[in-house]
């Protein structure tokens, strides 16, 4: 996430009560520590799968869910229609790299919430 990403989400965050703050930071210590590969949101509540701070989400979480992944291609699901009706070779699908691309020209570079987290605890 980039750095007015990160504000954002540290302003939802501070909306939380403490014990839930303080089990969200102790998972983001946890990722620092954690073996590249997928990973499970931090900010995810685990009994309800909600977004603890899903007003305050940055662009990628906004995005998720929106496209359907399908033979190395990315698709909304309009366009998973047409194509399984035979229409859609023509269309031009989403650009995830061009978004980004976007997004760090207009708000810098994105770094990773643990990157955020620790800067943020040490000032």
């Amino acid at each position: 996430m980039t750095a007015s990403e990160w504000a954002a989400v540290q302003h939802g965050l501070a909306q939380l009560e403490t014990p839930v703050q303080e089990e969200i930071a102790e998972r983001i210590r946890a990722l620092s520590d954690a073996a590249s590969g997928p990973v499970t949101c931090p900010l995810l509540d685990d009994v309800t799968g909600i977004c603890w701070v899903y007003a305050y989400r940055p662009t990628a979480c906004r995005m998720y869910g929106f496209y359907v992944s399908r033979d190395g291609n990315q698709w909304c699901d309009m366009i998973q229609s047409l194509h399984e009706a035979g229409m859609g070779d023509d269309v031009v699908l989403g650009n995830e790299q061009a978004i980004q691309r976007e997004l760090n020209e207009r708000f810098g570079a994105p770094q990773s919430i643990v990157t955020w987290f620790k800067k943020a605890h040490l000032d």
